[in-house]
Order: structure tokens, then sequence, then C-alpha cells
């Protein structure tokens, strides 16, 4: 298996087989224009009879959803399906990588509208708007940099503030993170709709490596917010002892989720 990038991967079978012989399948991978990591047509696998016979494909991305990968590669698998009508077929491998580029640049432009309209709102329809905190325990991460990406991610674009704090097991790609505190604080509609993606979107990976959304989190606390917001934009600080995480939650006025055995009982 070779990962290339779209500029090097040649449209012709046949100058692929002469640089790798032994390989009929590549992935072809594209940073997300929004910065949520990679996203890759994975399993470009070519058929003997290429390109009479459509290549089959396999899409990856951690930071879309399921439902939009999904749509995604069915609009690919079509269009490699209509390139492959004919007697002699047409080459599409660079054109399914273009096309996979053009969508994403559609999804940074979704996004891009979904902040602006935020943004946009005025200043006394902020004021009508309820403002809460939230503390939400999670369990473990097993990959903690893209899932932490996520969380950051999300935050940003529901206009939260965000403070992850967590225990590092010093394991590599299995429990990285564990004894978990998210802490929101902004619009209340907001937090519900962040708090729904986390529990429906995949986020980490198992035991096994495969993807996997989050099944141990827990709310200990949505209350309003009294006055000012005690922190703003994003962080992220790693604690030894329970005495260092009560002392970070007292500094945000949140010690008052509990303190102990009782910081583990849902609010």
């Amino acid at each position: 298996m070779h990962v290339l990038c779209m500029q090097h991967l040649s449209s012709s079978r046949f100058l692929c087989s002469l640089i790798f012989p032994h390989e009929t399948r590549w992935n072809v991978g594209h940073e997300t224009p929004f910065g949520c990591g990679t996203c890759e047509l994975s399993q470009v696998d070519l058929p003997a009879d290429y390109p009479t016979v459509a290549p089959r494909l396999a899409l990856s991305c951690p930071a879309l959803s399921s439902t939009r990968l999904a749509a995604m590669k069915a609009e690919l698998t079509a269009l490699a399906a209509a390139r492959a009508c004919g007697d002699d077929g047409e080459v599409c491998v660079c054109e399914l990588a273009a096309e996979l580029e053009a969508r994403l640049r559609s999804v940074e432009e979704e996004e891009k509208e979904a902040a602006e309209q935020y943004d946009g709102r005025s200043a006394q329809t902020r004021e009508d708007v309820q403002h809460e905190n939230a503390v939400v325990r999670i369990d473990h991460m097993n990959s903690a940099k893209p899932y932490v990406r996520s969380l950051e991610v999300w935050a940003a674009q529901y206009g939260l503030a965000g403070r992850l704090f967590y225990r590092a097991s010093g394991q590599p790609g299995k429990r990285e993170y564990t004894d978990i505190l998210l802490l929101l604080a902004g619009e209340v509609d907001c937090v519900s709709s962040l708090l729904q993606r986390l529990r429906t979107e995949y986020v980490d990976v198992d035991s096994r490596g495969a993807r996997c959304r989050e099944r141990q989190a827990t709310v200990l606390c949505r209350r309003a917010q009294q006055g000012s917001a005690a922190f703003s934009g994003w962080a992220t600080t790693a604690y030894r002892t329970d005495d260092q995480l009560d002392a970070l939650l007292d500094k945000l006025k949140l010690l008052h989720v509990g303190v102990g055995s009782s910081r583990f009982t849902s609010a």
C-alpha cells in the first residue's frame, strides 16, 4: 500500500504499474481545508480491467459525520461508474481526488457561512439568549489528539469557551487521556448542539483501532451562567492529583460540581 498526494498520482494505470508493479491499491490523502485532520480516499483499488471497470473506493475522515461521509462516497462512486462506461472507459483517479477536494472546500464554505451568521447576530439578540456552564466527564480517550481537536473545532463553531482537564496515561494509542473533564461556557442551544455531536459522531477509536462514538461521557452539570463567563477561548491542562483538579475548577468557579467521589455523580 502506498500513500500518494494527488499531484503525484498518475492518471494512467500503466504508468502506476511501472512505478509500483505489484500494487493495485493506493491512498489519496488531503488535509481538510477546515483543519480537522486528513480526509483520505483510502483503498483506491484499481481492478485489472481499469479503466473499463470503475475503481473501488473507501473514504475516511474522522472530522466528518457518517452521513456526510456516506454522501461524499456515493457521489464519488457514481462519478467513477460514469467514467467506466463505454468500450475504453476513462482514467479517473485524479478526477476523483479533485472532486474530493472540491467537496471539502464546499464543507469549508458551509462552516464559514455558519460562523458568519452566528457573528452577525445583533447585540440585542445576544443579550436575550441564555448562557450556561456545562461540565462533562469523559472516562478516557484512546486517540487523544484528534479527539481533542474535534472538541476544539466544535467549540469554535458554536462560539463556546472550553477547557479540557485530563490525566495523561503515558500509553500512546490506548487510554492516552483518562479522568477527563470538559468545561463549556456559552449559549444553551450551542452547548446542546455540541453535546449532541459528542454522542452521535465518531470521535475516538476503540481497543481494536476502529472508529467509535463516545459512550462513556456523563454530564455532571448544566447551570445558568451568573454574570460574565469565567473563561474564554480554548485550553487544555493536564493534572496529576484530585487536589490539582479541585484548584483548576475552583479558579473557574466550577468546584461546585463536586469534590472527591461526589464529582463523578451526575448533577
